[in-house]
């Protein structure tokens, strides 16, 4: 939230410094102009530990945001990444166009097998009586 605002020149600020006691503030801009401000009193004096409590906890805030600004766009990049890979069930192999054809052949091989089992059954008990 913007307290006072004070346009100083119509260049980009390169450089601040401030005097030891905070009341002048030298500003240096990229046409080579350099500004002395006198700043007021609150602005220049500290409020103790309140202060450096509230700034640090602003800091701590902005650290937060970056961070989840962060994984936010590694998880899009990840998502579109996923999204542009072939979707493939659990179980089969990319590139398996006719999974119709193979159910049903396996189906038919099952069917061949226990038939035959069936008929050496009934062999083996057709020896033995």
């Amino acid at each position: 939230e913007v307290t006072y605002s004070h346009r100083v020149g119509a260049s980009p600020l390169t450089s601040i410094s401030l005097q030891g006691n905070g009341k002048l503030v030298a500003i240096g801009d990229a046409a080579g102009s350099v500004s002395i401000l006198e700043v007021c009193d609150s602005l220049a004096e500290s409020n103790g530990v309140q202060e450096k409590v509230a700034v640090g906890a602003m800091y701590e805030r902005e650290m937060k945001q970056e961070k989840n600004l962060e994984l936010r766009e590694r998880d899009s990049r990840a998502r579109k990444s996923h999204e542009n890979e072939p979707k493939v069930k659990k179980g089969e192999r990319a590139g398996d166009g006719d999974d119709e054809a193979m159910a049903e052949l396996l189906k038919n091989v099952d069917e061949e097998f226990l038939k035959m089992i069936k008929e050496s059954e009934d062999d083996i008990i057709g020896l033995e009586s």
